[in-house]
């Protein structure tokens, strides 16, 4: 009489019920690793945005250049913090970011009527961990 009867049985149904929780909290667990890493993201982008906005305020500013063309105490920017191994070294605040500014002394190529020093800039958080860096050219006219 068992042997006629159609249908899902008990068994069955906790047995689906328990492969399919297993398979959600697979799922769930994956949203909070996207969430860290859309964060992780947003900082990083932020990052090069910060460093690429510093580099052309670099670029553009008469202060660093006159410095490079005079360097002197008297025409030091206020951000400097040192001089050391070819190099001067500048810091700066970039909102929540502290941005490490690093200029080459000498002029990578000695051309007329212009010569470029090499500008390494870093990104860093407020626990000195690296988000970003970039580098280009500050063109001193002669």
């Amino acid at each position: 009489m068992l042997a006629d009867e159609k249908g899902v049985t008990l068994v069955e149904i906790l047995l689906s019920i328990v492969i399919l929780s297993f398979v959600l909290i697979s799922v769930m667990n994956l949203f909070p690793q996207a969430g860290l890493l859309i964060e992780k993201n947003e900082t990083k982008s932020n990052g090069i945005h910060a460093a690429r906005e510093l580099l052309a305020s670099w670029q553009g500013s008469m202060e660093a250049k006159v410095f490079l063309e005079h360097p002197s105490e008297e025409n030091r920017p206020a951000s400097f913090v040192k001089e050391e191994g070819g190099y001067y070294f500048f810091q700066t605040d970039i909102g929540e970011y502290i941005g490490e500014i690093r200029i080459k002394k000498a002029a990578d190529l000695d051309s007329a009527p212009a010569k470029p020093h090499l500008v390494h800039i870093k990104v860093l958080d407020q626990k000195n961990e690296k988000i970003s860096e970039t580098h280009g050219y500050l063109i001193v006219d002669q």
